[in-house]
């Protein structure tokens, strides 16, 4: 850290007073503590408040000589980035998924069969009104029991494996524009219309050079900070006493 610092005044690095009362604040804020009471924590402690003061601007100079030389020395080059990404294809693969809308009739576990069959009869009965031309979005919002009702039963693009698998087989047996038989899963009877199918791709390299540029950036983040420290050390007189 004492090499770190002597590098950083003499490359001129420095840290405004407002940035230190900042972080004063924030240390207070997140400890609970009133105004004036880190000053006495420290001095029952046997340090002051100028001294703490001082230790956090080394803190934040530390930090910034560290990020700026590690910046520079973490480029990665295009070349490496399209190489991870030729590689690595499956770590980008985004599975497909629909945009779907649905309208639920609950069915209350533990219900009767009668009452279940009642439950069955009214999703029918919507259903059959569907057919025969009724908005879907007006009849979710008329009939719907799921909270998606206000919004015309949308639930928005849901992906394979994230619903229960009656709901999830049914789903995916449909076409764009589609609308379902009546679905019965744990939670009542469903009626879906599939709005919109987008099949699974692979990312194109420009929605994940960010991601890759981070991994590849990362394993050889050490390295550099030893090679960094190394140069320091090396170019220092230090004296152990």
């Amino acid at each position: 850290e004492k090499l770190q610092l002597q590098q950083a005044r003499k490359m001129g690095f420095e840290v405004d007073d407002s940035a230190v009362e900042a972080a004063i604040k924030d240390i207070e804020n997140k400890n609970g503590l009133q105004e004036g009471q880190l000053a006495q924590m420290l001095e029952a402690e046997g340090n002051s408040l100028e001294s703490y003061k001082n230790r956090i601007r080394d803190q934040i100079i530390v930090s910034k000589i560290t990020k700026f030389e590690l910046g520079s020395r973490l480029q990665v080059s295009e070349r490496k980035i399209a190489r991870y990404y030729h590689d690595h294809q499956k770590e980008f693969w985004e599975p497909g998924r629909a945009r779907v809308r649905h309208i639920l009739i609950l069915s209350e576990e533990g219900a009767t069969a009668k009452k279940k069959k009642e439950k069955f009869a009214e999703t029918k009965m919507i259903l059959s009104e569907i057919r025969k031309g009724k908005d879907f979005a007006e009849a979710a919002k008329e009939y719907s029991e799921d909270i998606s009702a206000s919004s015309g039963g949308d639930v928005g693009f849901v992906e394979k494996g994230k619903m229960v698998p009656e709901f999830e087989k049914a789903l995916y047996r449909l076409k764009a524009g589609e609308i379902s038989d009546i679905v019965e899963t744990e939670y009542g009877f469903h009626i879906i219309k599939v709005e919109e199918i987008q099949k699974g791709r692979t990312l194109p390299l420009d929605k994940v050079k960010g991601k890759i540029q981070f991994i590849l950036a990362g394993k050889k983040q050490k390295a550099v900070y030893e090679s960094w420290m190394k140069e320091l050390k090396d170019s220092a007189f230090i004296e152990i006493s």
